[in-house]
């Protein structure tokens, strides 16, 4: 059995409503104890963590990794689900939910289980990728919520793209609330600014 004390931290575990310094014992790679000073055991190893912070996995809502399925090169360029998912993993973050506006966007269960897979191979932090509302993100026609939820979506957004048309986003609304399932959007719509001017003004 392999030990690691870690001492002096500031420990914040919501499950118990700790927030407090303190020591952590880990055993085989697992949490085994947490409490007070020298109240959790001895370890092999010690590390002095005063002025750190001890907690769980912080998850993001909202990443961008252009990586995408069933493209030549694309915006990979700028974010892969590898690099994504380690520069995640190196600051703390354990979950992270890949937003769909990628080069060709994730509007399809088939889309949805090839990013699935690509984040399970790379397995760094969980990579769960939102599908997107509407078909190619065009704000048109509803995508198939269900299958994209059955292939592994944690979430629907057409992020970067609003859906203007009031009938279309209710679809959405009232699919997802069926299936139990959360919608992630920006809230403003392009359409109201359509025809708008502004005068060249020292207010402007």
């Amino acid at each position: 059995m392999t030990r690691l004390l870690l001492t002096g931290g500031r420990i914040i575990d919501p499950a118990s409503g700790r927030d407090a310094p303190g020591d952590l014992l880990i055993e085989n790679g697992r949490i085994a104890a947490i409490g007070d000073a020298g109240e959790v055991g001895q370890a092999e190893t010690a590390l002095d963590c005063t002025g750190l912070l001890l907690a769980p996995g912080l998850i993001d809502l909202h990443v961008h990794l252009r990586e995408a399925p069933f493209s030549g090169p694309g915006d990979d360029f700028a974010e892969t689900i590898a690099s994504g998912a380690a520069a995640a993993a190196a600051g703390g973050f354990t979950t992270v939910c890949a937003m769909p506006n990628t080069t060709p966007p994730l509007d399809s269960a088939e889309a949805v289980a090839w990013y699935v897979e690509q984040a399970r191979q790379v397995n760094l932090a969980r990579v769960l990728p939102v599908g997107c509302m509407t078909r190619g993100r065009e704000g048109r026609v509803p995508a198939n919520l269900a299958a994209m939820r059955d292939a592994g979506a944690c979430a629907f957004s057409d992020d970067g793209a609003d859906v203007a048309d009031d009938a279309v986003f209710e679809q959405v609304l009232r699919e997802a609330a069926r299936i139990g399932m959360p919608v992630l959007c920006h809230c403003e719509n392009a359409a109201l600014a359509e025809g708008g001017v502004i005068h060249d003004s020292p207010l402007a």
